[in-house]
């Protein structure tokens, strides 16, 4: 709605808007002045919309802000005021025209999403604050199991070292799945260990150039796995840290060797370049993949999905190396593939020349 308060006469003329906004009859009223249209100001608010009105008068100026209004039926409104004075030839204020707007939706739908940004805030510290004492938990748990597990390799060496040949045949039998056992528990603590370091323990991202990367990866991994291969498509430079990079490749290839079920896996690591700059790696491999239902799982911690494979596998590799993407900023996901496993995960690329210069 729009008014005009003519100061000369202290008289104040409303459109049949602002009747409306303030719950009242066209007309009704007419002979509203100054002081009157304070009965219709909120009490608390009243002290304010004065300081605002004689201030914008005093310096000749507009004015715009909000303040609620109640209407004779006892309804609160919010009201947006803006105002404008009007001075005579000599400059001598004369006057306010301006408009009102009931914004009451919007104020309560700002006030709305305010609450809700609040609480999704509160909901995030509290859910990272849980996050960082379960990795704390579960650092200093793994910390702790080594000692133990250190002494039961130990004694079971010296049971077969002092009393190797006095032991029957299901002693030596049992004595050797201890140290199956332990062996396997020690390597799952280590890597529980290394899934509950990323995160907590700050590593800068530094220029990695995968090609090089991928190169030293597979001579490592090799020499354990003899007769695999390596394809490598163009790679770009990413911006990560280092050992982290290698951490990821170096548990991909080995997972590749692991569960392909044949020794002469062949691993292709491919790049394509995201619309948002990132860069979307594949590494795939000719083995058996896994089935659609199962693709979630794969990157929950302890999840095996071959109970009869091979027993080595701790079932942590794939969570760290989704560990590994997110804390760099990216994702990571099984795809879907013709033949073998695809897995890809998006990491940031390192800007070239000319992206630095623009």
């Amino acid at each position: 709605g729009s008014f005009a308060w003519d100061m000369r006469t202290d008289t104040i003329s409303w459109s049949d808007e602002m009747y409306e906004i303030f719950g009242l009859p066209p007309g009704s009223a007419a002979s509203i002045t100054y002081n009157s249209y304070f009965d219709y100001v909120h009490e608390e608010d009243r002290e304010f919309v004065q300081s605002v009105v004689q201030s914008a008068i005093a310096e000749r100026r507009a004015y715009s802000f909000d303040h609620r209004v109640v209407r004779p039926d006892g309804a609160r409104r919010i009201i947006h005021a803006r105002g404008r004075v009007e001075t005579n030839a000599h400059g001598e204020p004369v006057g306010i025209v301006g408009t009102a707007q009931d914004v009451t939706a919007a104020r309560e739908a700002e006030r709305r999403i305010a609450t809700a940004l609040a609480s999704e805030r509160e909901a995030r510290r509290s859910l990272e604050e849980l996050n960082e004492d379960m990795q704390s938990f579960v650092y200093t748990v793994s910390h702790d199991l080594n000692s133990p597990i250190i002494a039961i390799q130990g004694f079971a060496e010296f049971l077969v070292k002092d009393f190797g040949e006095a032991l029957p045949e299901k002693g030596r039998f049992y004595i050797e799945r201890i140290q199956m056992s332990s062996s396997y528990l020690q390597s799952l603590i280590k890597d529980l260990l290394a899934f509950s370091r990323i995160g907590r323990v700050q590593t800068d991202p530094e220029d990695v150039k995968l090609e090089e990367l991928l190169n030293q990866v597979y001579e490592e991994v090799r020499a354990g796995s003899p007769e695999m291969k390596i394809q490598l498509g163009p790679l770009p430079v990413v911006r990560m840290n280092p050992l982290r990079a290698r951490q990821l490749f170096t548990n991909l290839i080995q997972n590749s060797c692991r569960y392909a079920g044949r020794p002469d896996v062949e691993v292709t690591v491919t790049s394509e370049r995201e619309s948002n700059g990132n860069a979307a790696i594949s590494v795939r491999d000719n083995g058996p993949g896994i089935p659609q239902q199962h693709r979630k799982r794969v990157f929950g911690v302890f999840e095996r999905l071959q109970e009869n494979g091979p027993t080595e596998g701790t079932g942590i590799g794939l969570p760290i190396c989704k560990r590994i993407v997110e804390t760099a900023g990216g994702r990571m996901w099984v795809a879907d593939s013709e033949e073998g496993l695809d897995i890809r995960f998006t990491v940031p690329v390192s800007p070239t020349p000319t992206e630095v210069s623009q």
